[in-house]
């Protein structure tokens, strides 16, 4: 059973279904309770709790013992700050076994951006920058009650009609015009989705070697090496993956092969 409000059927049960015969079917639920993009609603659980209480909303709902949902962030990426990327979590939760593990795909493909303007403006060069009308907008008062924003613009004359109507809401007469993020959207998104799927797929194929379990994996990371270029102790440069099992508490450790950090994430060489 997969929960989403923003039309990732298509994107997720084609790939659970053609790698792990899974039937997927669809519960639609308001998610955006958990939180929105564009800020109207504030997100108060990470993303990976956001993908699990979805998944948990739709067993709950249906009576199912098999859940699935994603959730997804796009900002600064968390390796190169100077770069946008998107992060999508797919979370899957199994009543009967009492287990719930969350897969990810992060990539820097993702079309993003905004701009704040005023009625009359050429904003050509962002529109094309954004990939517009492919990917779909956002139009918010920019100084004023961003509830009355107007979602999923794919026309340029809804778009300027838009920015004339919400710009008289703004206390300085602007917009802020923003890329619509929802998957439903977002072509670059749907893609990261999709790749996020096929992650679980591979994560729920893979048997934990204690307890049978599916979903053996990556759990998390022994982190800190010193710098090859200044030798400064990196704090955040992965040694080492720890894997692990959904159900049990069976872990290993995988070497990364790294025996140095990156000058890229040192704070020494990159303050």
């Amino acid at each position: 059973m997969l929960t989403t409000k923003h039309e990732k059927l298509d994107l997720i049960a084609p790939i659970l279904n053609a790698e792990l015969g899974m039937e997927v079917v669809l519960h639609e639920a308001d998610t955006d309770l958990l939180g929105t993009f564009s800020g109207e609603v504030e997100r108060t659980l990470t993303a990976s709790q956001a993908a699990i209480t979805k998944a948990r909303i739709g067993t709950t709902n249906l009576g199912l013992s098999l859940g699935v949902a994603s959730e997804g962030t796009v900002g600064p990426d968390r390796l190169l700050p100077f770069l946008r990327s998107d992060t999508e979590y797919i979370a899957f939760v199994d009543l009967d076994r009492g287990m719930e593990l969350v897969e990810e795909f992060r990539s820097l493909e993702i079309v993003a951006g905004e701009i704040v303007t005023e009625p009359g403006s050429d904003i050509s060069e962002f529109l094309e920058r954004v990939d517009f009308p492919n990917h779909k907008l956002i139009v918010s008062p920019n100084l004023g009650d961003r509830s009355r924003s107007l979602k999923g613009l794919g026309d340029k004359q809804d778009l300027e009609a838009a920015i004339e109507l919400l710009a008289k809401d703004s206390t300085d007469g602007k917009v802020l015009v923003q890329s619509d993020l929802r998957a439903h959207c977002s072509p670059s998104r749907q893609e990261n989705i999709r790749q996020a799927a096929h992650n679980l797929a591979k994560r729920l194929k893979s048997l934990c070697p204690s307890c049978n379990t599916p979903g053996w994996g990556k759990v998390g990371y022994e982190k800190g090496l010193d710098c090859s270029a200044c030798g400064e102790y990196v704090e955040k440069a992965i040694r080492a993956e720890v894997l692990g099992c959904a159900k049990c508490s069976h872990r290993e450790v995988k070497d990364s092969g790294e025996n140095k950090a990156d000058p890229s994430i040192c704070d020494g060489c990159n303050p």
